[in-house]
């Protein structure tokens, strides 16, 4: 395993007991699900359980769960998604012991949002780079720097003015880590 460990790897290590990849996979997530726990919670629950209450639960949840084998994750995305949903499931229930279903409306459509990867946040661009870290060493000079500056956000047209090449050679450059990307999960 890399040092940073892919998502399904420190799954796996941790469905094993390994306590620092289950440490690890707080690590990446527990803000992350910190900030979807304060979004849903409502202010009337919120007087009753905090955030903090939440993400310990579903964690606690998570990981029993995980070493019952319950579960079976394939990469960052679908361990998003299964941690999103247990959150949700978690304030839902919350919501029901303290009898406050109508102060914590939860939206489908919203839910749905929320439990996708959705627009990548600062701790997703670094968990990211720590996932590709393999592939990046295949990668010429340029190819770093461009994969860089689209995992900190920069659009095909900024990074082609800041590095003073055109959108078609960045382009190329992207598919190439794409198709690298493909072979490696594949």
């Amino acid at each position: 395993m890399s040092s940073a460990g892919s998502a399904r790897e420190l799954f796996l290590h941790c469905q094993a007991g390994d306590m620092g990849a289950a440490e690890r996979i707080y690590l990446r997530y527990g803000e992350r699900l910190w900030r979807l726990a304060e979004r849903h919670i409502g202010e009337i629950l919120q007087r009753r359980v905090d955030p903090d209450d939440i993400v310990q639960t579903v964690f606690r949840t998570f990981f029993r769960r995980a070493a019952a084998g319950k579960f079976s994750i394939e990469n960052s995305a679908s361990l998003w998604a299964l941690l999103a949903q247990i959150t949700l499931n978690r304030i839902r229930s919350e919501a029901r012991k303290w009898d406050l279903r109508a102060a914590v409306p939860l939206d489908e459509s919203r839910e749905q949002a929320e439990t996708s990867p959705g627009p990548p946040t600062e701790a997703d661009a670094r968990m990211l780079l720590q996932e590709l870290s393999g592939l990046v060493a295949q990668l010429d000079p340029r190819g770093v720097e461009i994969l860089g500056l689209t995992v900190e956000g920069f659009s095909v047209s900024q990074i082609a003015g800041q590095l003073g090449c055109s959108r078609w050679t960045i382009r190329r450059a992207l598919d190439r880590v794409g198709n690298m990307l493909t072979r490696q999960w594949e």
